[in-house]
């Protein structure tokens, strides 16, 4: 069931006034309570609940989260507790209910969390130390001259492994929405186990290209000491020569996971929490790193749009199947 908030019926001052008026005194000394001044949100509110992944070890997550807390309850002046989920789909249906306001998501797990009820939005995403807010697929090839994604039909391009979100996933999910199937027998699709062994895979001339990943900037073009992920790989096993390797297809880019609101959530709250979370590093940067510990360039704030693609990818219909992401949902934070 989902979540539906209380409508609150405005009515003009005159017309109260009017009706009153006209009423005996008992029932003016009744309505009386209508003048009683509009309860603050933070009444409203009770304690603010905040919703993490616990995996196997809730309790140690939890504690991890201390000094986040207490930075947070003091900004919002009201108690906040943490609610560690063992997985994403407990986390989703959590925040879906109403049982927590706040959530911390992967890209996927909340794109399927909105899908489900459209009841959550996000609010900001971490940023890298070196300015990366995201991530996007790629298809590199191992051959300089290669000019195109069509070149390698019938030649094998290698994976990191099927249940990689960057490495095969999104790759297999956008390209079957172009009308691209690479499970097709046109294609031939191996699984390397893992990044560092489809790298080996191309080093032995195995492979004719390979699906990854890169941090994504912007649109500015990538400098020597920005080139990570998978052509960082490349090359540091294949040589320099490698940075001259055609990127020969990439995904729309995907900002890091973003920490979510319930949209039924007062505005003046969301306010108050998009300034705290965005100057949260600058503040108390014990706060900021108890609560994102891998990305160290602060937050920024997101909007749906920034998700737009992964949702897309999820409510495709006759693709579904090709599209369908893994039970946990889970992009790595380090390595997409």
């Amino acid at each position: 069931m989902l979540y539906l908030p209380k409508t609150l019926v405005a009515l003009g001052l005159g017309s109260l006034a009017l009706i009153a008026n006209s009423l005996p005194a008992s029932a003016q000394e009744a309505g009386s309570a209508s003048k009683t001044p509009a309860m603050d949100w933070r009444e409203k509110l009770g304690t603010f609940r905040v919703g993490i992944i616990g995996g196997n070890r809730p309790i140690l997550e939890s504690r991890r989260m201390q000094p986040f807390k207490e930075a947070l309850q003091k900004e919002l002046g009201v108690p906040v507790e943490v609610f560690a989920a063992s997985d994403y789909k407990v986390l989703i249906e959590a925040h879906r209910s109403g049982r927590i306001e706040y959530a911390i998501y992967s890209a996927s797990a909340f794109s399927a969390g909105w899908l489900l009820c459209k009841c959550i939005e996000p609010l900001v995403s971490p940023v890298a130390a070196d300015g990366a807010t995201g991530f996007r697929s790629i298809l590199l090839s191992s051959n300089k001259h290669t000019a195109s994604l069509s070149s390698l039909k019938g030649k094998t391009i290698v994976i990191p492994g099927r249940k990689s979100f960057s490495g095969y996933l999104l790759p297999r999910g956008q390209l079957a929405l172009d009308g691209v199937d690479i499970e097709n027998a046109e294609w031939k699709i191996a699984d390397s186990g893992n990044a560092i062994n489809a790298i080996a895979d191309l080093e032995g001339k195995n492979a004719a290209g390979v699906f990854g990943w890169e941090p994504y900037y912007g649109n500015s073009k990538l400098s020597l000491k920005q080139v990570k992920g998978t052509r960082a790989l490349m090359i540091a096993k294949l040589g320099a020569g490698a940075s001259e390797y055609p990127t020969l297809w990439q995904s729309s880019p995907i900002s890091h996971g973003p920490h979510a609101v319930r949209k039924s959530l007062d505005g003046k709250v969301k306010a108050l929490l998009a300034k705290f979370m965005i100057n949260l590093n600058q503040r108390n940067f014990e706060a900021y790193g108890a609560v994102e510990p891998n990305f160290s360039g602060g937050f920024r704030e997101v909007t749906i749009s920034h998700y737009q693609s992964v949702i897309d990818l999820l409510r495709t219909g006759n693709n579904a199947k090709k599209a369908s992401l893994p039970d946990n949902f889970g992009e790595n934070k380090k390595t997409p």
